[in-house]
């Protein structure tokens, strides 16, 4: 996941699960299945397609199931393909199953059905081992999957097995409600071509030398933790990049490949050797991981160092051509997909980082789609077009200010992050800076969903409280800042400079807060090269103005968990705040346990609350969302037709064409 998160169908989805996961009967729209020797079933009239362009609003990261940033998504979701998927109405839908799960009267046990015909772009046959090897690496302790996955299925799934090609086993520590839209929906690898990659990596990595490894990660790891890195100049040994020769010379003695500098480029268009430094650095703590590990999780430890993530291997309608750093992505049409033949013979992503241009190059005809508008402006623009249409969905993300509340950091105290609250009068700002296009949020469920609680309270512009607030608990006002214990109310409030709405949310916000005596600069970022290696450990940050994309259920336990702290040992979670609070652990447990649809409503109101009141996320707003498309792309028919209502209106990408 990018680092947002969606809940658009949120009723539907839930009743989907809810209906799986009791046994009860389940009979959503399945997409199309054949038998192993049935022909794709393409209409040749439908099939026919100029090639299809679209595009992305970062630098992709990896080509595999460890990708988690929204950008690298849209590409993986051409390349790759699941047990099941989520269609437009927010259903979870067989696709490599020939059909929903068989579930054992206690709840504990899956039997899945899966297809015959699937082959990988490689032209080998899918076979319920790959499945296996798949949910084996996402059980892994070493796992290096997104942190959603890892942790659905490490905490959750306690064997899978393979009893025959066809037939998957998986049997569940205890109930999970969300595994149906966590788990099964996770993207499949191939297991003979990653084991051929893994086999690689290990030929290269013979020479190098483990404790050296291990010597520099502790030596960066004890240098970034010194307590002079959080004062006003920070010495040289507090920087990624005072290391990055070190680590370059010995990654490259492991033969571990270097990520290329033309992918982190500033506004001044030079290479932003910081953000180049701190991927390095994580690829350094992978290696690391991996020579520490045992031996059954070394091949889940060193994944993403494989050399399948930049030459991927997929089941899905389009395979892996190349990737061209700052330009584009381009993927072939794999003919012998399953479903059917697709049409366009070739996709273009094209990574355009300002949406503004992106938009333009919607109107210009340079690229067919645009998955997401964030300017009201282009919205104006696109929509006064004959020859654009444009979706418009409840989109149940929702955009926070994610406080750092580790020790020693300026947010740590829930006082002064209570009175950050009470300094922004939350409405009217979402208004002025989203310019009617959002709805304000108090809480991590959105309205749309039916476990969303309406009794939260909205939060109330108090300056004059806050400013109690404050001095009550031993804060003082000095020189218009308040301190307390020698640390002032002051801290970099980053952003993603290509999200001009939450950079106005920013702004505005600034000026609000300053009145209560919390001084706040805003730094503009790029997502990619700087705000995601930030956002890992030892994440040195004191506030980031972000969302979370894609999570269709409530259970967000890995943003707020305390088994999903960042750390050295795990670095790029998603609980990259610190936040760790063992009540708030018992009610994400029990909610995420409790298979009544009514009684988990009740657990997940206290939940809200809870957050509302101690947790480490101001919440801002809900999207509303819009995508555009040329009039010229339609579908071919296999999976019905382009929802334009509907979040999940790319259900059915694969199945798009562009009419010549």
């Amino acid at each position: 996941m990018s680092l947002r998160t969606r809940r658009a169908m949120g009723l539907l989805t839930a009743v989907a699960i809810f209906a799986s996961a009791c046994g009860t009967p389940f009979s959503p729209t399945l997409v199309p299945s054949q038998g192993a020797s049935a022909a794709p079933s393409a209409t040749p009239a439908e099939a026919r397609s100029a090639d299809f362009r679209f595009a992305v609003d970062g630098e992709p990261t990896y080509f595999s199931p460890s990708s988690n940033d929204l950008p690298t998504s849209w590409v993986n979701r051409l390349i790759y393909t699941g047990l099941y998927r989520v269609n437009d109405k927010g259903d979870v839908v067989p696709d490599l199953a020939t059909a929903m799960p068989e579930v054992s009267a206690d709840g504990l046990i899956f039997t899945i059905r899966m297809r015959t015909d699937a082959k990988w772009h490689d032209g080998s046959p899918v076979t319920s081992a790959d499945a296996k090897f798949t949910f084996d690496l996402a059980m892994s302790p070493k796992c290096s999957f997104n942190p959603t996955t890892c942790s659905t299925w490490g905490d959750n799934v306690g064997s899978v097995e393979a009893p025959s090609p066809d037939t998957l086993v998986i049997t569940m520590k205890n109930k999970y409600a969300p595994i149906y839209i966590f788990g099964l929906t996770q993207w499949l690898v191939p297991k003979a071509a990653t084991e051929a990659s893994y086999a690689k990596f290990v030929a290269g990595s013979g020479p190098v030398d483990a404790a050296a490894v291990k010597a520099l990660a502790g030596r960066i790891s004890t240098a970034q933790g010194d307590t002079a890195c959080a004062g006003a100049t920070p010495p040289d040994t507090c920087s990624t990049s005072f290391y990055r020769v070190d680590m370059e010379a010995i990654l490259t003695s492991a033969g571990v490949t270097l990520p290329e500098q033309s992918r982190f480029v500033g506004e001044d268009g030079k290479t932003d050797t910081a953000a180049y430094s701190d991927d390095v650095r994580g690829l350094l703590t992978d290696l690391n991981t991996t020579l520490q590990a045992g031996e059954t999780d070394k091949l889940a430890a060193a994944y993403r160092l494989l050399d399948i993530n930049l030459n991927p291997v997929g089941t899905g309608a389009y395979k892996f051509v190349r990737y061209t750093p700052g330009q584009s992505v381009e993927l072939a049409r794999f003919d012998d997909y399953y479903l059917f033949k697709p049409g366009p013979t070739k996709v273009l992503i094209l990574v355009m980082k300002d949406a503004a241009a992106a938009s333009e190059a919607l109107l210009s005809g340079k690229i067919d789609w645009q998955p997401e508008i964030t300017s009201s402006a282009a919205l104006t623009a696109l929509e006064a077009n004959p020859k654009i249409k444009l979706s418009e969905y409840a989109d149940l993300s929702y955009v926070y200010m994610g406080f750092n509340v580790r020790p020693g950091h300026v947010f740590s105290d829930v006082v002064a992050r209570r009175a950050f609250a009470m300094c922004i009068d939350h409405a009217a700002t979402v208004q002025a800076a989203a310019e009617g296009n959002a709805v304000p949020v108090n809480g991590n469920v959105q309205p749309g969903s039916y476990f969303y609680d309406p009794s939260i309270p909205d939060y109330r512009l108090d300056v004059a409280g806050a400013r109690m607030l404050l001095e009550s608990n031993g804060y003082t006002l000095r020189d218009g800042v308040y301190e307390k214990d020698g640390k002032n109310l002051k801290a970099d409030l980053y952003v993603r400079r290509d999200r001009p709405q939450r950079v106005q949310f920013a702004q505005l916000a600034k000026g609000q807060v300053a009145k209560c005596g919390i001084d706040i600069t805003v730094k503009e970022s790029d997502d990619a090269t700087i705000l995601v290696p930030l956002l890992s450990y030892p994440n040195n940050f004191d506030i980031y103005l972000g969302g979370w994309d894609d999570l269709t259920d409530p259970e967000d336990s890995t943003f707020f968990g305390c088994k999903h702290v960042t750390s050295k040992d795990n670095p790029h979670d998603n609980n990259f705040t610190g936040y760790c609070d063992p009540k708030l652990d018992e009610l994400q447990k029990a909610a995420a346990q409790e298979l009544d649809r009514a009684k988990r409503k009740e657990i997940l109101a206290r939940v809200q609350l809870y957050l509302h009141d101690n947790g480490p996320y101001y919440f801002v707003w809900a999207d509303l969302g819009h995508k555009g498309y040329s009039a010229n792309v339609a579908t071919n028919g296999e999976l019905g037709p382009i929802d334009y209502t509907s979040f999940y209106d790319w259900w059915n990408l694969d199945s798009w064409i562009v009419k010549p």
